[in-house]
């Protein structure tokens, strides 16, 4: 589910991504590159999609990626 979550909030699929949250999705799950749900959102432009997935709890960016908000 968690990747799932990554590849939802990687197309833009915020009614996708915020079934994956309601029903417990991982909000801190990361690739074993490190790259959060979040941060991948905020790249490619899924404003509405960040917005759920900060709204969540997911953690900010930081560190390798950097911060993207």
């Amino acid at each position: 589910v968690s990747e799932a979550l990554y590849e939802a909030a990687l197309a833009g699929w915020l009614w996708l991504l915020e079934q994956m949250l309601k029903h417990g999705a991982d909000v801190a799950y990361s690739r074993q590159n490190g790259a959060h749900p979040l941060y991948i959102a905020c790249k490619e432009g899924h404003e509405s999609c960040a917005r759920a997935l900060a709204a969540a709890g997911a953690p900010m960016p930081s560190g390798r990626w950097g911060v993207v908000m």
